[in-house]
């Protein structure tokens, strides 16, 4: 089974598409060809998303978080009542030895199983980053209708 797909989602999730039962949603490969998945569905066994106040400085603080996928959906300036460009965080997945990644709104990794995140950022005084974990084993998210 192909892993990724070229816009940076894992596979065989569809950005486009919407579930249209409890089965899950529509795959699509690599291209987004619909037929080529012949009929299969994606369905995650675990979404959660948190909101990470960032008024306080961390450093490799550990959260239990468990997944394939980590996102940062949203940034927001708290003061302002807008979305913030400008929040970031640092993000080690799975290890404090791995080298630890910049992120802001927008940015994700997809397809890395890990069972622990490590969080570090500076003080951002009223911004919040939200974040979303998706947990899936490769393999076990594609079931046939």
């Amino acid at each position: 089974m192909t892993q990724f797909q070229g816009n940076g989602y894992p596979l065989p999730y569809n950005p486009g598409a919407r579930p249209d039962s409890a089965a899950g949603v529509p795959l699509t490969d690599a291209s987004g060809n619909a037929a080529a998945a012949s009929g299969k569905r994606y369905k995650p066994k675990a979404v959660r998303v948190y909101t990470l106040a960032l008024d306080s400085a961390r450093n490799d603080v550990s959260y239990p978080w468990k997944g394939s996928y980590f996102h940062v959906i949203k940034g927001y300036d708290t003061s302002g009542g807008a979305r913030s460009t400008t929040a970031e965080l640092s993000v080690r997945l799975g290890d404090r030895a791995n080298d630890a990644i910049p992120m802001v709104q927008g940015d994700g990794i997809a397809g890395v199983p890990f069972d622990e995140v490590f969080i570090t950022n500076t003080a951002q005084s009223n911004l919040t980053l939200t974040v979303v974990v998706i947990d899936d084993a490769p393999g076990d998210e594609v079931t046939a209708l």
